[in-house]
């Protein structure tokens, strides 16, 4: 509608409202609706009415809709004023039927007097008649109705794989050709991650003690100038400290710190661990992991996608969380030296990230079931829980083992790496 001009007329239905009330009430939908970085590059819904100004648009939206109505009438608005100032303010309306997401019989009938209007010259009350409904086997466009049963068709994921088949080799000569600084920089821009030294630091507040035997766990928050906010967990041996280790858990920082669980195993051994919940993971989660048909999204799937949205993404925030951690936790309780870092599941990719791109914070990387390759994402047609490990534009230049190709061996465990459905990779 927007880009076609041979789109004389048109009457979209049950979605224009806007950024700012979609974001304010469902939050992002469907990714076909998204383009990287377009809120961040002030492309909002009304620009799509905007762009084809002045042909005309009849703009359809239903009250009891999930997409918000104050906001297709604020949309609305600002179409009239510029269709207005083009002279031609007849040529944008808006029709409101009290109904739920669906094309109504409002929506029907007022849309094609819009057609007939504007692509037969003829302005009248046009009503729908009552009709037969036909049968399903009459409406088919296919023998079978599907048309992946057709000779030679391909899935959408068959597409997205042939597209990506030549990054293999653009990546391989990119690594090769390129001064691994500058190839590590490539990683930073794509993943829009900071340099350290542009990171506000981060502050802390207790909020408690308690005492298991020897280990003492402090509960903290952490908080920084632009109003990032992380709660955390620190276990303090009873005697010196033998090192530091960051712990970042993709069910958060409780998952691990039962009473005999992993983190006190690891105090009682003498190390001190901050446990922390990244963006989006623990307390910071929004709502439940889904089930039924939504299994394979994660619950922070609308987070990642207003991240794209923003131009970001959510594995470069978490990975600039991670940096400003360790940062604050080496010159808190380390003496300035390198912590010792584990990131599991969803938190192994931004702690492989944060690893290659300031190797200096770091004394070691453990990464527990965290996804082996991005490859295996685009070349499977199941995946589960991914949304939020992506980097837009990233497999043209560089993929996870490219990451883990930058990192002393001496340095690095996988620990049982996954694939994109997540299971674990047998041997």
């Amino acid at each position: 509608m927007a880009l076609d001009a041979r789109v004389v007329a048109a009457a979209p239905a049950c979605y224009l409202t806007g950024f700012r009330r979609l974001l304010e009430t469902l939050g992002p939908q469907d990714f076909e609706q998204n383009l990287f970085g377009q809120i961040t590059a002030g492309l909002d819904h009304s620009d799509y009415v905007l762009m084809r100004a002045p042909r005309p648009v009849l703009i359809m939206a239903a009250t009891q809709d999930f997409f918000d109505i104050q906001g297709a009438w604020n949309l609305f608005r600002e179409g009239k004023r510029v269709y207005g100032r083009l002279g031609f303010p007849e040529r944008v309306e808006l029709v409101e039927a009290d109904t739920k997401h669906d094309l109504a019989i409002e929506m029907r009938e007022a849309s094609a007097r819009w057609f007939r209007r504007w692509l037969a010259g003829r302005d009248d009350a046009w009503q729908e008649p009552a009709f037969e409904i036909l049968r399903e086997s009459e409406i088919l466009c296919t023998p079978e109705g599907d048309v992946l049963r057709q000779p030679g068709a391909r899935s959408f994921f068959e597409l997205i794989a042939a597209v990506a088949a030549p990054f293999t080799a653009e990546r391989q000569r990119f690594w090769q050709e390129s001064p691994r600084p500058a190839a590590l920089a490539k990683v930073r821009e794509l993943a829009r991650i900071r340099p350290l030294a542009e990171l506000p630091p981060f502050t802390s507040t207790a909020g408690g003690t308690l005492q298991r035997g020897p280990v003492r766990i402090e509960k903290l928050t952490l908080r920084n100038a632009e109003g990032t906010v992380l709660p955390a967990l620190l276990f303090r041996p009873a005697n010196t400290s033998t090192g530091f280790r960051l712990h970042l858990h993709e069910d958060g920082k409780q998952a691990e710190a039962g009473p005999g669980g992993p983190l006190e195993a690891l105090a009682r051994a003498g190390e001190t661990v901050l446990a922390v919940d990244l963006r989006g993971l623990g307390e910071l989660q929004r709502g439940k992991r889904p089930a039924g048909f939504k299994a394979p999204f994660e619950p922070n799937w609308k987070s990642a996608t207003v991240a794209y949205l923003l131009g970001q993404s959510l594995a470069g925030m978490r990975t600039e969380d991670i940096l400003a951690c360790a940062r604050f936790a080496s010159d808190q309780w380390n003496e300035g030296r390198p912590v010792h870092l584990t990131g599991r599941g969803e938190a192994g990719i931004p702690a492989l990230h944060a690893a290659a791109l300031e190797p200096q914070l770091f004394a070691s990387t453990r990464l527990e079931r965290t996804l082996r390759t991005w490859t295996d994402v685009i070349s499977t047609s199941r995946t589960r829980n991914q949304q939020a490990n992506t980097v837009y534009g990233a497999l043209r230049f560089y993929d996870l083992p490219d990451l883990v190709a930058t990192l002393p061996g001496n340095e690095l465990v996988l620990h049982e790496p996954v694939d994109a459905a997540g299971q674990v990779e047998k041997k």
